[in-house]
């Protein structure tokens, strides 16, 4: 009786596999990913365009371990950052000689 207990554990054991996630296969080693990474050159693009562009790291629902409340929240601080910065520093004058440069912005 005790013999079928621990066959049984072992069994469930053996059967549990975990599930990688995309930013675990993207920094994978040479070796690793050639056994384990089967995405096509599309695919692997797309999960750097997820994990790079803000846009989608903050709205696009992909399976990591960041709270989506958090994501959000950091979006909205970087993009209300870099409008405050650029007001900052784009006077009317930075302005009127990029014009005159025709689009060269000289420091």
């Amino acid at each position: 009786m005790n013999i079928d207990i621990k066959d049984k554990k072992r069994e469930i054991k053996d059967n549990y596999t975990l599930e990688i996630i995309e930013s675990e296969l993207n920094s994978l080693s040479y070796k690793e990913a050639l056994k384990k990474d089967k995405r096509t050159y599309c695919q692997y693009y797309f999960s750097l365009l997820k994990k790079k562009q803000i846009i989608l790291f903050s709205f696009y629902p992909n399976k990591d371990y960041n709270s989506q409340i958090i994501k959000s929240f950091l979006f909205f601080f970087y993009y209300s950052s870099d409008l405050t910065i650029n007001a900052l520093f784009f006077t009317d004058d930075t302005m009127h000689k990029i014009y005159q440069d025709k689009g060269k912005f000289n420091f």
